[in-house]
């Protein structure tokens, strides 16, 4: 929003009284409707009043009513009041803020039928990681007759969350990526289409959250890719090394942790390590008189059992892709070194690893002595070797808002 629109008395005036509204209530239903409708009319016809008011909206945070936004969008006529509410719903919900969803009244997804020309040029991109270990992909896929669709896929943790789809040119699917990382602070990649269909079909088959409606575009598109053998058979970093060996990095140290948050994200939630953190405390606290040697024994029983209840070996799998996503990030980023860390380190979770439990892995007992003991202001039951010294080791739900613009088809 502009300085003159902030400054604009009338604008802001009107903005305060209807937040009152919004924060505090409108009475009954009825009384509530009354007033979102004279809302949705003003936010139909003044632009710049409705940019500042959803500015403010955003602004509320856990105070905004879960209901509000479900309340107010199906009261909203114009394209760009529809929007500019779908954009605060999108960026509310990136916050976890969990608005209720919005009434079904978007576009559906397209019902072309999908058929590729002869001539298959298709476009991958890769969004970075958040520290929720969410992930966006995208795909511009050439089509026959209508020029191309852009798909955008969110996968979790846990798999493929939702995929929209629709047609568009090279240009504006460019836009609708600059726009979400101007949003989102993730950034893109063009990336291998290959291993970002590859990505996605993984997710899927991991686990989908998709609507009857998403299953079905998604069985389209795969099977479309699929046809064109589109779809890669393994991870692309796997080939990016060529004939070079690659092998375990040593143990980071805690000044990487900075430079390499993608650590940091493959941290259990901090629910998770609440427990073990109050185990970790009784043992400092503990009225026994313990030697130091007793003292470390039990903390390294606290880590070990840590290890094996949050990286149980059936996971492994996915945390071996996670670190060899994060090492291929890093090799399109142009930083050889640090994607030669990752995918070290990801192999390690394999056949090559051949580790016997989650607690023999050097990384992850590193990791959880390092946030239990060692941040707690104890020396740790794992100091580093001192033979090793300060080695130097070798990143949503989908904004659907962006689809309500006029498409350039360019």
């Amino acid at each position: 929003m502009s300085p003159k629109m902030v400054e604009d008395p009338a604008v802001a005036a009107k903005i305060a009284a209807y937040m009152e509204q919004v924060k505090f209530g409108s009475g009954e239903k009825g009384q509530r409707g009354a007033v979102w409708t004279e809302l949705a009319f003003d936010l139909d016809q003044d632009a710049v009043f409705a940019e500042g008011f959803f500015q403010k909206i955003r602004s509320l945070g856990a105070e905004l009513p879960k209901n509000f936004l479900a309340e107010l969008f199906p009261l909203l006529s114009t394209k760009q009041a529809q929007k500019a509410l779908k954009k605060t719903h999108y960026l509310l919900t990136q916050q976890g803020l969990g608005p209720d969803p919005l009434p079904g009244k978007e576009p559906s997804s397209p019902t072309i039928s999908l058929k590729a020309p002869e001539t298959f040029q298709p476009f991958g991109f890769l969004s970075d990681m958040d520290p929720r270990r969410q992930q966006m992909i995208g795909m511009l896929i050439p089509m026959k007759g209508i020029g191309r669709l852009f798909v955008l896929g969110l996968i979790g943790e846990e798999g493929l969350e939702s995929i929209t789809a629709f047609e568009t040119g090279k240009k504006r699917a460019k836009e609708v990526l600059a726009e979400l990382e101007r949003e989102t602070d993730q950034r893109f990649y063009e990336a291998d289409v290959g291993h970002v269909a590859l990505v996605l079909k993984e997710a899927h088959d991991r686990r989908s959250t998709l609507s009857p409606e998403e299953e079905r575009l998604y069985g389209r598109i795969m099977d479309l890719l699929e046809e064109k053998g589109a779809v890669g058979r393994t991870p692309v970093i796997h080939s990016l090394f060529g004939e070079e060996k690659v092998e375990r990095p040593p143990l980071p140290v805690v000044e990487d942790l900075e430079r390499l948050p993608e650590l940091i994200f493959f941290l259990p939630p901090y629910e998770v390590l609440e427990g073990y953190l109050a185990q970790v405390k009784e043992v400092q606290d503990s009225p026994l008189v313990l030697s130091d040697w007793q003292k470390k024994e039990r903390l390294v029983g606290v880590v070990r059992k840590a290890v094996e209840e949050s990286y149980p070996k059936e996971r492994w799998g996915v945390l071996q892709r996670y670190l060899e996503e994060a090492a291929y990030l890093y090799f399109l980023r142009g930083e050889r070194e640090k994607a030669r860390f990752f995918y070290g380190w990801a192999r390690t979770f394999g056949p090559e690893g051949s580790f016997p439990s989650p607690a023999d892995h050097p990384l992850l007992m590193w990791l959880l002595d390092l946030v239990l003991v060692k941040e707690g202001g104890e020396e740790g039951p794992f100091p580093p070797d001192e033979e090793e010294g300060n080695r130097t080791p070798a990143g949503i739900i989908l904004p659907d808002w962006g689809k309500m613009e006029e498409e350039d088809g360019s």
